[in-house]
């Protein structure tokens, strides 16, 4: 899998975190299914495993990280700032994150962006791990969830081709992520 592996600008770029971190994800499905695990199985653990690295974080950084996903204001500004990186970015290394924050947010949410190009999602349809997909993006709520930030999405760049959706509604509960956003029949992805 490494030798495929996109190169998307190394540590200094927008999602080299979560590309590698997702990979890894794959890579324990795919030896978890030798051994008759299945991939929501490997999800479950994914998701304990993200929970674990969330909660790892001192309660106050959790709380300011916590204040910032819920400050719409603070949000576009850090956004914008980060659709201009991910631009120059995707210019040098295509295939790249590419986002582009919702001014004004979508209706009835206090704070959107939409993720246009998802190197995971081209990675999985490239190489045959289309399966991973609806549990890579759980969790996306599993962080958000963790830091109380109430996240909505009903595209994803997987599904349906032109974009993610990230939309925060400030005045909600987060989404419980386990069982898995997708399975609960709610809309949502």
């Amino acid at each position: 899998m490494l030798e495929r592996f996109p190169y998307i600008g190394g540590d200094a770029a927008s999602g080299t975190k979560n590309l590698i971190g997702a990979y890894m994800f794959v890579s324990m499905g795919e030896v978890l299914k030798k051994y008759g695990v299945t991939t929501a199985q490997s999800s479950h653990l994914m998701i304990l495993i993200y929970e674990r690295q969330f909660t790892k974080i001192p309660s106050f950084l959790r709380s300011i990280m916590g204040k910032i996903f819920t400050n719409p204001r603070f949000l576009t500004k850090m956004f914008l700032k980060k659709d201009r990186k991910n631009a120059l970015n995707a210019a040098q290394n295509p295939g790249s994150f590419e986002t582009q924050t919702q001014i004004p947010p979508e209706k009835g949410y206090d704070f959107s962006y939409h993720n246009l190009v998802c190197p995971l999602a081209d990675f999985a349809k490239k190489y045959g791990y289309e399966e991973y997909m609806p549990y890579l993006c759980n969790l996306d709520y599993v962080m958000f969830g963790i830091l109380g930030a109430p996240l909505y999405r009903e595209h994803t760049c997987f599904d349906d081709g032109d974009y993610c959706d990230f939309k925060l509604k400030l005045s909600a509960k987060p989404m419980d992520y386990d069982p898995p956003v997708f399975t609960q029949g709610n809309g949502y992805k």
